[in-house]
């Protein structure tokens, strides 16, 4: 201790010495590395040490490097001013600590997009330091149109987040030219572009050709069916409108009439009718993206057509039926919750995966002739009448596996030729023909009574299944674990 004092003693000295004489060289023992660093400790710019040594916090040592080569520790690989540094020129740090600090030969976070100029993927300087694909969606090409909250430009998922206000069932923005835009403040005139857009659907599905067929809502309420009138390819862009179509129409609030239909981001708000209808055939297909539910009594009746719907929530649901081959039915992250029933369906194949049902008050399945899998399903908590079939297999070998049925106020009932796979909690459950031979332990939800059915900690059902999707219902990444948890919540 006594020597470092000395020997700061001494630097002061020297530097008074040096002050008063008017020189530009000090004692060659005292140097400093650049502006900033010489004008922190009183020094003239340009204060170095003579040829075989290095400035080491403001002391000239003997030089340990000539070339990076010279450099072996990993932490320290490059050479600047002699002596093995962190970095000792821009683009020598990662990604994430992507500038070089000259004066403390130091990784830092980035303060601009010159420090990331080096990262051809990665030429952004983002929000936390560290350089990223993008910072705002105009910086993203139409492959992949926009730039997510982690700096990553990925497929659009909401109409909103495109400038033509149409998000492809592909993920890719519909160009403008290509859209044709309603809204209720609009005139029933010209070619409805963004605009200038019509004022009634019927004007605007008028305008639907082969290659424009994407009629975009402005957002707001609409007493309306869509797809009354029959184009071979149609799709429907409401930008979180609602379909609030009255109970005196004859049309359900979505009618499929034999061809190709996409529909995204609409609330159904209606009572008593379909809220999709529709006889299928050859092409027929019927896409729903964000197509919630959100009053009671509603059905959805389809026949002989390729079904998919994918992140919606159906609040008071009386069920999706769906009848007649061809039926080919994907469901996807869904909801649903108190629903009289949820899949009625005969002569399908069926592949539903990261469901949610929540106190289900009729049967929650119901399969004739239908093959295919659910995985990833989360039930719980029946209100059903006790002792009646609640999921029913009539010549359907359809599989059950990675999931949990958890229905202790109302156990379950299970009649048919379901197959269960060994990776399922199922419990309380009455009845099971034939037996299942699945687990019965409580997979220890974080609070049913709130209807949270995330898996506590503790859960048995963490780390149950060896694959599974790339995502749980709420989007978050499988597995977070060795494997993959049960249910719909990872």
């Amino acid at each position: 201790m006594k020597w470092v004092v000395v020997k700061l003693l001494v630097h002061a000295a020297v530097l008074l010495l040096a002050i008063g004489a008017g020189c530009t060289k000090t004692n060659p023992n005292l140097c400093c590395i650049s502006e900033t660093d010489c004008a922190a400790i009183g020094l003239p710019n340009g204060t170095q040490c003579d040829s075989g040594f290095a400035c080491q916090n403001h002391d000239c040592v003997a030089a340990a490097c000539g070339l990076d080569s010279d450099c072996t520790d990993p932490l320290a690989s490059h050479c600047g001013d002699g002596l093995c540094r962190e970095c000792s020129a821009v683009g020598q740090c990662p990604q994430a600590t992507a500038a070089c600090n000259l004066n403390t030969y130091s990784c830092e976070v980035c303060s601009n997009d010159n420090d990331c100029k080096t990262f051809a993927a990665a030429p952004h300087c983002g929000a936390s330091g560290a350089c990223v694909a993008c910072t705002k969606s105009e910086q993203c090409g139409a492959a992949a149109p926009v730039c997510g909250t982690d700096g990553a430009c990925r497929l659009c998922q909401r109409d909103q987040e495109c400038a033509s206000g149409a998000c492809d069932e592909n993920g890719t923005c519909v160009d403008a030219a290509a859209a044709i835009y309603v809204s209720p403040t609009g005139i029933d005139a010209g070619a409805c572009v963004q605009t200038q857009p019509c004022k009634s659907l019927q004007f605007g599905e008028g305008k639907v050709t082969a290659g424009r067929f994407h009629l975009v809502f402005a957002t707001g309420d609409y007493n309306l069916p869509l797809g009354v009138v029959s184009k071979p390819r149609v799709a429907y862009h409401g930008n979180g409108s609602r379909l609030a179509v009255s109970d005196a129409d004859f049309f359900p609030a979505i009618n499929l009439a034999g061809n190709r239909m996409f529909v995204s981001d609409f609330e159904i708000s209606t009572t008593n009718i379909a809220a999709f209808k529709g006889n299928g055939g050859p092409g027929a297909e019927l896409t729903l993206r964000r197509v919630n539910i959100a009053k009671a009594n509603v059905t959805a009746e389809l026949s002989a057509v390729k079904f998919t719907w994918t992140d919606s929530v159906a609040t008071n649901f009386s069920g999706l039926k769906i009848y007649d081959s061809p039926s080919n039915v994907t469901l996807r992250r869904l909801t649903f919750t108190s629903p009289t029933a949820v899949l009625e369906m005969t002569d399908v194949v069926l592949a539903a995966e990261n469901i949610n049902i929540t106190q289900p008050k009729g049967n929650i399945f119901n399969f004739t002739r239908t093959s295919g899998a659910l995985s990833f399903v989360t039930i719980a908590d029946t209100d059903v009448t006790p002792g009646v079939p609640h999921i029913v297999c009539a010549q359907s070998p359809v599989v059950m596996k990675s999931s949990i049925i958890w229905t202790p106020r109302q156990p379950t009932t299970i009649n048919g030729n379901c197959t269960f796979t060994a990776d399922n909690i199922a419990g309380p459950v009455v009845t099971a023909s034939p037996a299942i031979n699945v687990s019965n332990a409580d997979p220890l939800f974080v609070d049913m009574a709130a209807k949270n059915y995330h898996l506590q900690p503790t859960s048995p059902a963490i780390d149950q299944a060896d694959t599974g999707p790339a995502t749980d219902l709420e989007g978050n990444p499988r597995p977070r674990g060795a494997k993959f948890d049960l249910g719909a919540f990872e």
